[in-house]
């Protein structure tokens, strides 16, 4: 398996987790990937809803991604937007990811 760690325009962070192309079995040199984008309730990135799951996938031989994202204090303006209820920014970014990845 590759671990990559990209770093993403307008902050954070995305892990890779990509499985190995294998000769004797053709079928699967394209496999799907499977984005895991953890929670937290707009204060923290839980760690248990991260790699954990993303390792469950692959485990299962998926290629899998973990978006890491700031929250909170981590980001100007990311407590406005928790308080209003309004937190883009996670998804933001879960689709510049996507678009990354479909080119």
């Amino acid at each position: 398996m590759q671990l990559e760690q990209l770093e993403l325009t307008g902050g954070g962070t995305l892990t890779l987790y990509l499985r190995e192309s294998v000769e004797a079995m053709p079928h699967f040199r394209q496999r799907p990937l499977v984005l895991v984008v953890p929670g937290g309730g707009y204060t923290h990135v839980s760690p248990r809803e991260s790699d954990p799951v993303a390792l469950q996938f692959a485990a299962a031989g998926y290629h899998t991604a973990v978006l890491h994202y700031a929250v909170g204090g981590e980001r100007p303006g990311c407590a406005a937007h928790a308080a209003a209820g309004t937190g883009h920014r996670p998804c933001a970014a879960a689709r510049r990811t996507v678009e990354y990845f479909a080119g």
